[in-house]
């Protein structure tokens, strides 16, 4: 007979992992993943999560992929944790939700442990490569240009959308999007990784947080 040439049925899909909650202190940062909606929808889909949390508003809500699913954040005092969590992960509309954890900088750890693997070597730096005479270029979010990392006091700097090799640091910005990055944002990060080299008053006389190459001096193209 035909039985045994039959097609075995297909496996149940596995089940759903959900987040439960863990250690909280204060609050908790969650991160949601949302269906693609419209903006004209967005604003209304994102009002309504963020009552189901007890929270004033969602954080974001920017298209991410191609598929566009919308990435959004919410903090969630540590009491309504576990409530939050169930609510938003039985939500048609929620995709995905992670707790997300606190940030942490470790860049004064960083330029010593990429020049000779200890915190406080800096072989590369001593030799005499720090990036002078070189232009790192970077495509990110923005820079703060404000940052103590890339001010340039000079009246007469201006990088924006034009060569000025006179500046301090940034010597071209270009500004496809915007001219500046959001607070503790994605791009400033990464080209104070890079270049950043601190100046003022409040600066560590030992360079502890500058970057790998800093003093390179950067061109930056603004694409979020």
């Amino acid at each position: 007979g035909t039985g045994a040439l039959a097609a075995a049925p297909p496996p149940p899909p596995p089940e759903r992992r959900r987040l439960s909650g863990g250690a909280c202190s204060g609050s908790a940062a969650l991160s949601l993943l949302v269906l693609p909606v419209g903006e004209a929808l967005w604003g209304s889909l994102a009002g309504e999560l963020a009552a189901l949390v007890g929270a004033e508003g969602l954080r974001g809500g920017a298209v991410v992929g191609h598929h566009g699913l919308r990435l959004a954040g919410v903090d969630v005092a540590c009491e309504a944790l576990p409530a939050a969590l169930v609510a938003l992960q039985d939500h048609d509309a929620v995709v995905v939700v992670e707790l997300r954890p606190p940030a942490r900088v470790f860049n004064s750890f960083a330029h010593g442990v990429t020049q000779n693997a200890a915190v406080s070597d800096t072989d590369v730096w001593d030799a005499g490569l720090d990036g002078s005479g070189q232009i790192i270029g970077v495509a990110d979010t923005g820079i703060d240009l404000t940052s103590c990392y890339f001010y340039d006091g000079s009246a007469d700097c201006d990088p924006f959308d034009t060569l000025d090799m006179d500046c301090r640091k940034v010597v071209y910005y270009n500004t496809y999007v915007d001219d500046t990055d959001a607070e503790e944002g994605h791009g400033t990060h990464v080209s104070g990784s890079a270049a950043g080299s601190c100046t003022g008053s409040g600066c560590s006389s030992d360079y502890d947080w500058n970057g790998a190459a800093y003093n390179a001096k950067l061109a930056f193209f603004d694409i979020g």
